[in-house]
């Protein structure tokens, strides 16, 4: 089976923010209740990755309270959330 170009585009966000912050990628993230979150700095924070071709993100404050409760049950972990907007010809804004 061929990764969609979400997906691809997904894990090329998670590996930039891994690098970023000095973490490392979960692998299975979302699909396994082992390595939640994708992004991790053990001890330190776990981010969660978002990325939209829109201009615009629909933030849910059960997506806010997911990434807060892993980073509690992860050992009092920073909670971060990433959402980068893709705007125009491969360039991106993240906040």
């Amino acid at each position: 089976m061929t990764k969609s170009r979400q997906q691809k585009r997904s894990q090329l966000q998670e590996r930039r923010i891994a690098a970023d912050v000095g973490g490392r990628t979960q692998a299975g993230s979302g699909s396994s209740w082992q390595a939640k979150s994708d992004v991790r700095v053990q001890g330190a924070l776990r981010c969660e990755a978002k990325y939209t071709e829109k201009g615009k993100y629909n933030l849910k404050l059960s997506d806010l309270l997911k990434i807060r409760d892993e980073a509690i049950r992860g050992g009092l972990e920073v909670p971060v959330m990433q959402v980068e907007f893709l705007v125009g010809h491969g360039a991106s804004m993240k906040y």
